[in-house]
């Protein structure tokens, strides 16, 4: 976090049984996901785990580079990222701009199905915001962020199995991603309570 002039190779990292990922890069300007492809994250103990502000204002993101953070069925690059306890993606690509720029960006297969109505700073936020103002929100370069390079195919939305009382938000998911026209194949949103704005 805050480490504004980071941008390393990142391949090969292997995560198991998360709990917080939140603010890991966030304020990493320079970051541009070199290798983030290749991440192996599973959770075997079945533990929920956070993604908020994960990559929260890394401008650079995606920026001319390829980044698959797809499950292990679509992922091309050998890496898996398993989201089926992730509870919460409060802001996690919040402000990543230049994502998907002159490149391509995949998020396919994700399972999330454990989304919680937590406690807490994120209370009820699960995808509210999560691609806010990315997608070239704010920058002059003429250029589409299309479905050809950017894919989020295939997601799997509902709570946890235990809450039986509340639904889902999806409100500013992608609210003010201005250059953004991604492949947005066979989703499936179960008791969804928000998507204004969406």
């Amino acid at each position: 976090n805050g480490c504004t002039r980071f941008d390393p190779d990142l391949t090969g990292w292997t995560i198991t049984d998360p709990v917080r990922m939140t603010y890991m890069f966030a304020t990493c300007s320079y970051l541009t996901g070199t290798g983030l492809s290749t991440w192996t994250v599973t959770s075997p103990k079945q533990l929920p785990w956070r993604m908020d502000y994960m990559f929260e204002n890394c401008y650079e993101l995606g920026n001319e580079t390829p980044i698959d953070m797809s499950s292990h069925a679509y992922n091309g690059s050998g890496g898996n990222w398993d989201y089926t306890m992730v509870s919460s993606m409060f802001m996690t690509f919040s402000y990543c701009r230049y994502l998907g720029r002159e490149s391509s960006f995949r998020m396919n297969g994700c399972n999330l199905v454990n989304l919680t109505w937590a406690a807490g700073v994120t209370n009820g936020h699960m995808l509210h915001k999560t691609f806010y103002w990315a997608f070239g929100h704010d920058v002059e370069t003429n250029y589409i962020v299309g479905n050809a390079t950017v894919e989020l195919k295939h997601w799997n939305i509902a709570g946890i199995a235990s809450d039986t009382t509340t639904g889902i938000r999806l409100d500013y998911m992608f609210n003010g991603c201005t250059r953004f026209d991604p492949d947005l194949t066979g989703w499936t949103s179960t008791d969804p309570v928000r998507m204004t704005y969406m």
